[in-house]
């Protein structure tokens, strides 16, 4: 099909359906600073990925392990710009979930995200500021500012 981003297409129905329903909804958002600037750390009600639940756990006993973290930028006419980050683990355990960032509402968490280069997960239900029991992950900040101005 000439003419036709299929990529584009794809990442902009898997953003759409993550607005409309996430699997991992973002229920609160904190900014720690270690050695490289502020980090941005999401709290997800995980209720319904045990599987994610566990991978901080799991990284934290057997090793950092394998992730690739693909950024993609999508514009939507009816919603505006977002970030999808398309999170794969395939060492030690397998595991792929997918989050969807505003660029309107969760800018602060991009930019710091692009300065830092990580992202830390962590589960909603854990009392108190846990960040040491976040799994975080590296994201190359070029590829973080590529999917913003491509969102915007």
């Amino acid at each position: 099909m000439a003419g036709v981003d299929m990529w584009g297409e794809r990442a902009a129905r898997a953003v759409r359906r993550l607005i409309e329903e996430p699997e991992l909804p973002i229920t609160g958002v904190s900014m720690v600073q270690p050695d490289r600037g502020q980090v941005p750390v999401l709290r997800l009600d995980m209720s319904r990925r045990p599987d994610v639940r566990d991978l901080a756990r799991v990284h934290q006993t057997e090793g950092s392990g394998q992730v690739v973290v693909l950024a993609r930028g999508v514009r939507l006419p009816d919603r505006g710009g977002w970030v999808l980050l398309d999170i794969r683990v395939t060492r030690p355990v397998r595991c792929r979930f997918r989050l969807a960032l505003s660029l309107a509402s969760q800018r602060e968490v991009l930019e710091a995200l692009a300065g830092s280069g990580l992202l830390g997960v962590l589960p909603d239900d854990l009392p108190g500021r846990r960040y040491s029991r976040a799994l975080y992950l590296a994201i190359e900040p070029a590829a973080t500012l590529r999917a913003m101005a491509a969102a915007a």
